[in-house]
């Protein structure tokens, strides 16, 4: 009867999967993304591991409509999610980078402007699989020098920048060597 049951809510998270990721032109409501999120912040590692086999399928799909939804639910869920679905999909991180390159078939009708979607959507930056965002606290002395090379790197967080005096910018020059004259 267990073994049933845990067959059964199986094949509900894989229906869940599904249907963020149908192949229809329909974007994907905010509540199935977040009922999702919601499942795998709540459920242990083994739901989340399965749930992002579910995911990693889609992504194999050979539709770019339900590639680029794959992505999406991907991006949104380890932005909402736990830790734990971030850490899976970082173990399979190869798999989504290969869709950089993705050239699909091109559709009758739109041309290859599904695989351009693909793409781009992979192409886009996707600073919510990474850890480096992860720093340690400023409060300990020697996570003072860390920071400080950290922000120094980082343009990003201009707007971020603790209480200390910046490191300055190493700055590279470009050097074009003089190709009219023969070596």
């Amino acid at each position: 009867m267990d073994q049933s049951r845990r067959a059964v809510e199986s094949y509900w998270r894989s229906r869940m999967v599904d249907g963020v990721t149908a192949d229809d032109d329909k974007v994907a409501p905010v509540y199935k993304l977040e009922e999702i999120c919601e499942l795998l912040r709540a459920s242990d590692a083994s739901i989340v591991k399965e749930v992002a086999e579910f995911v990693l399928k889609r992504l194999d799909h050979k539709s770019p409509l339900v590639k680029q939804k794959a992505l999406r639910l991907i991006k949104y869920a380890v932005g909402k999610s736990g830790n734990d679905f971030k850490r899976e999909m970082q173990r399979h991180s190869a798999a989504m980078r290969q869709l950089v390159h993705y050239k699909g078939h091109p559709d009758p009708l739109r041309g290859d402007a599904l695989n351009k979607a693909v793409r781009e959507t992979q192409s886009k930056p996707n600073n919510s699989l990474s850890f480096r965002h992860s720093f340690p606290a400023a409060s300990h002395p020697s996570n003072y020098y860390y920071l400080l090379f950290f922000y120094s790197q980082h343009d990003e967080f201009s707007d971020q920048q603790p209480d200390c005096r910046r490191a300055p910018k190493r700055r590279t020059r470009l050097v074009i060597p003089n190709l009219s004259h023969p070596v």
